[in-house]
């Protein structure tokens, strides 16, 4: 084998990567969905409407989340007044419940 030109190998187990200490906390004001705008609260005409039309579907707020594929806390927060609406939501709730809803103001 000594015609074999093989040089010596050495493995070595790299050195771990430090974990990042970064740590990104929502403040007070934000929300935990990207599609909610904590800006400020909306009028009142928003939240009674869509509790209404919610309610007059006989739907709780989990079985108005699951149809239009969002987190319940998120139809929580709408009627509540918490935050803005998105103008996504806003459609896929007129098509589920069957009606328009005010414009958020």
């Amino acid at each position: 084998m000594e015609h074999q030109d093989f040089k010596t190998l050495y493995l070595r187990k790299s050195k771990p990567k430090p974990k990042q200490t970064h740590t990104f906390q929502k403040e007070r004001g934000d929300v935990t969905d990207d599609t909610q705008k904590p800006f400020k609260k909306i009028g009142h005409d928003f939240k009674q409407a869509l509790l209404k039309a919610r309610q007059a579907k006989s739907m709780s707020q989990k079985d108005l989340a699951q149809k239009i594929n969002v987190k319940p806390t998120v139809i929580q927060n709408y009627e509540t007044g918490k935050v803005i609406p998105n103008g996504e939501i806003i459609n896929k709730m007129n098509r589920v419940l069957g009606i328009k809803l005010p414009k958020c103001k």
